[in-house]
């Protein structure tokens, strides 16, 4: 029978070519004995086995490179240490800035030192002194934090520091208008709404005339005299007219603290809603209703805006001004 066409390639590398001799010398050694068994010994099988990555060495870890310190360095050593120091740090951090050295044989005979005076880091070095300087510093913001709650607990509520309450009140008398409006939808049905007049002024039409037919009324004159009157008549609200929602002390605190806003000192005065005291509100049985804080109608009150002062400080007289509430426009 022919042999087959297929052909091994040759081994490509040395390994290869070695395993392969291997083999061959192994096949050859057993067809020249036939006394020995037909089984491949051990030896043998060793032989044929390729073994990769195998190392019978270990490989040493490197222990970094003799440095000697110039500054105290936490967890590390003091000044003047001697130690093996790892390569990157050294290289990276230290030696750029000027914090370690090199420590080569040159370097320790100008300094007249020997293998000796190699020690080992430190890893605890200025580690308590550190402690203890975080816990004095925590000690140092609790109590400035505690002189400042106490410093806000004698304060009094709304005190003015600068300006000084007669000059807040002339800067509040003299940027508030005497009248602050504001524009709110009604919720009544207007008054004086005008009559429909397009059935009173289009003239009689007999039925009986035909569509196209033109017909000439005396009336037309008239009709158009009355068109005037009714195109002028406007309409308006009466004070008392309920709205939507309501103007509260809150809306006017707000108004006049986006007056002060373009002043210097008049915009550092504390304006809050408490300082502002609504007068002439009444309720349904018209009473006077005290201490209003909102109105929910259109018209126009009157409202004291007091003026903080501290305990030791005199009162000063309130800036009265008004404010009214009008219906909002229809483009609005």
């Amino acid at each position: 029978m022919p042999a087959p066409l297929l052909s091994r390639a040759p081994p490509t590398c040395l390994s290869c070519l070695r395993r392969s001799l291997a083999g061959a010398g192994a096949a050859a050694a057993v067809a020249a004995s036939p006394a020995s068994s037909s089984f491949p010994s051990s030896s043998t099988i060793a032989g044929l086995t390729q073994v990769r990555g195998k190392k019978t060495k270990g490989r040493q870890y490197d222990q970094g490179v003799l440095v000697r310190l110039l500054k105290d360095i936490r967890q590390f050593g003091p000044k003047h240490s001697i130690f093996l120091a790892p390569r990157g740090r050294m290289r990276n951090m230290w030696y750029p800035s000027r914090k370690a050295e090199y420590m080569t044989a040159a370097r320790f005979a100008e300094l007249g030192l020997t293998r000796d005076a190699i020690g080992e880091r430190d890893p605890l070095f200025a580690l308590a002194r550190k402690g203890a300087a975080a816990k004095e510093e925590q000690t140092t913001a609790q109590k400035g934090a505690d002189k400042l709650k106490e410093e806000e607990k004698k304060a009094p509520a709304g005190a003015i520091v600068s300006p000084e309450p007669e000059q807040a009140a002339v800067l509040l008398q003299s940027i508030i208008p005497d009248v602050i409006t504001f524009r709110r939808k009604v919720m009544a049905p207007k008054k004086d709404e005008p009559a429909p007049a397009a059935a009173s002024s289009k003239p009689y039409r007999n039925p009986l005339l035909a569509a196209n037919a033109s017909i000439s009324t005396a009336s037309d004159a008239a009709t158009a005299e009355d068109e005037e009157p009714v195109a002028a008549t406007t309409s308006t609200h009466a004070a008392g007219t309920p709205i939507f929602g309501s103007v509260s002390t809150a809306d006017l605190a707000q108004r006049v603290r986006e007056m002060l806003l373009g002043h210097g000192e008049a915009a550092r005065i504390p304006v809050r809603e408490e300082h502002f005291h609504i007068q002439g509100v009444v309720d349904e049985d018209g009473k006077p209703v005290p201490d209003a804080t909102k109105v929910r109608a259109l018209g126009r009150w009157t409202v004291s805006i007091s003026i903080p002062h501290e305990g030791n400080a005199s009162a000063v007289k309130p800036v009265v001004k008004h404010f009214e509430v009008v219906e909002e426009d229809k483009g609005s």
